[in-house]
């Protein structure tokens, strides 16, 4: 194994990466930068929403030895349409500005479409297996053209380059730099070159086999994918992280459910409210009394102006809220796909396994039965076979290993930026929140003057001229102040007192004692329903 540690270069980053230094120019500063370590990254979203990213900086080392932070900022802007019908697509200018050396540039811009981000999206998750390549934002066949979704999809499209640029290895990969900084004309040959473009090729080389093994060694041998594969410490962590991405997806969708019902109800309080305002400065036309009219018309410009903030309110909320809940949707769906992978290599290695074992006892059974020279030539081959066999599940092994630690290192890191990702959704939210009530409660107040000026013209008292609707609220107030009194001083005796139970009982016996008596004036006669019939009275009812 020794021997060929060359080999695995395109798949072992810390090789990979001390290959790539010692390859640079001597006028270059050769990176080193550790699988840990990130990049600065200047993100222009708007505040509120941060993408899925670490902020550290990246560090290499210059030709004196002493650090270099490098940093890096892309944006994807200016959406154009090009061409016309079936042939028309959507253009976007990709801008960089950059201090890392595999850059020939610092600063450069150059036009892709949504094409070329499935290349490069393809092309990392094939030179990557293992690793959680950032999601793409997904295809459209009705409404591809309206503005809200380009708008849209250039958001995600910038979120995916900037995740890649982060990542401590995507963004070494010659891929993302060529499809970053070159034009459209290398673009194109770099994609149709052999190396690049043919499927092994993209695998790198210790992955050529992983098509052919699970192509070819699963078709001959009816075994199962991981037949006399001891479970090792690192499958049971990687059950778990299974068990736990498949229980976070339903969870995830749940809540993006209601987060667009939350903004979808809010658009509806939108143009309720501006209905409302509508209605209110309609009814202040039709009145009479001016300052009742006035004070109409303030409620319904303050309803507009209500309406404009909810709308408002509800595009952020949909903007910081419900478009990155929806963001991790996806990027669990990357996290899946990167545990498939490995699923996937483990498997190859089981059939590799396999398939040594059955050639290895042909072989054992070949040896007890040579004899002869047709034999000898059969053990030959059979031999030839079982070091075939032996190198191919050499290179399984160690491809398990290194998918292993990558989708163990990959998934650890996805937990850790979803906890600090979650924290900053969850305070911009409440944040929005608490700003959209203030602003709420600013605008009633400022109607709440205008309808005290409204002055209303009196006949007589005021309490004679009072509405109902008047009266039931001054008695409210007064009973609020009586209920307030007799917290602060104790009960307070009224002039309505309404006897308990027990003087109720006794009041009545007294009520009947005088109706036995015949000069006694009846005591219903003077009530606004008559006096009582004791003529036609219910025999069956008495005091």
């Amino acid at each position: 194994m020794d021997g060929r540690s060359s080999k695995w270069v395109n798949v072992d980053y810390t090789n990979r990466i001390l290959e790539e230094s010692t390859a640079l120019p001597p006028s270059s500063s050769s990176s080193a930068i550790g699988p840990g370590s990130d990049s600065t990254f200047v993100s222009d979203r708007p505040d509120g929403f941060r993408a899925t990213m670490s902020s550290s900086s990246s560090l290499s080392l210059s030709l004196t030895g002493e650090p270099v932070q490098s940093t890096i900022q892309v944006t994807v802007k200016e959406p154009i349409k090009q061409g016309e019908g079936m042939n028309a697509y959507i253009s976007y200018k990709i801008s960089t500005s950059t201090s890392r050396p595999q850059f020939a540039k610092s600063s450069f811009t150059v036009v892709r479409r949504y094409s070329d981000f499935i290349w490069i999206h393809g092309q990392l998750s094939a030179l990557f297996p293992g690793i959680v390549v950032p999601p793409l934002p997904e295809k459209l066949l009705v409404g591809r053209f309206s503005p809200e979704f380009i708008e849209g999809r250039r958001r995600a499209l910038q979120l995916f380059l900037q995740r890649c640029c982060v990542h401590p290895e995507l963004q070494h990969s010659e891929h993302l730099t060529t499809f970053l900084e070159a034009s459209e004309e290398r673009l194109q040959a770099f994609r149709r070159d052999p190396r690049h473009a043919a499927p092994n090729a993209q695998r790198g080389v210790l992955f050529q086999w992983l098509d052919e093994t699970v192509n070819t060694i699963s078709s001959t041998l009816s075994v199962t994918s991981t037949i006399n594969l001891p479970k090792t410490p690192a499958d049971v962590e990687v059950e778990s992280m299974m068990v736990y991405i498949e229980g976070l997806e339903p969870i995830m969708a749940g809540l993006h459910k209601h987060a667009h019902g939350l903004t979808k109800r809010a658009r509806e309080i939108a143009d309720g409210l501006f209905e409302f305002g509508v209605s209110f400065t309609l009814l202040g036309k039709s009145e009479e009394n001016a300052s009742l009219q006035e004070g109409l018309s303030h409620i319904g410009h303050c309803s507009d102006q209500l309406s404009t903030l909810a709308a408002e309110h509800a595009e952020r909320e949909a903007l910081h809220f419900e478009e990155p809940i929806f963001d991790y949707i996806r990027l669990v769906g990357a996290v899946k796909a990167a545990l498939q992978k490995r699923h996937e290599v483990r498997c190859a290695y089981g059939s590799a396994v396999a398939d040594l074992e059955a050639k290895e006892a042909v072989l054992a059974k070949l040896l007890k039965h040579a004899r002869g020279g047709s034999v000898e030539e059969k053990v030959q081959l059979a031999e030839n076979e079982v070091r075939t066999a032996e190198q191919t599940m050499e290179d399984a092994r160690l491809a398990d290993d290194i998918v292993t630690e990558r989708v163990l290192r990959e998934v650890e890191r996805f937990r850790r930026e979803k906890l600090v990702d979650f924290k900053h959704i969850i305070l911009d939210y409440i944040q929005m929140q608490i700003e959209y009530s203030k602003k709420v409660e600013d605008e009633w107040q400022k109607v709440i003057p205008k309808l005290a000026a409204i002055q209303v013209e009196n006949g007589g008292s005021p309490l004679a001229s009072a509405s109902p609707v008047s009266q039931v609220m001054t008695h409210g107030a007064l009973r609020a102040e009586e209920e307030a009194a007799a917290a602060r001083h104790g009960p307070m005796i009224q002039e309505d007192y309404i006897p308990s139970n027990g003087d109720l009982a006794e009041s009545l016996s007294d009520l009947t004692l005088m109706a036995n008596e015949g000069d006694v004036e009846d005591p219903f006669e003077h009530s606004p329903y008559g006096s009582r019939a004791t003529g036609d009275s219910n025999p069956d009812v008495s005091l």
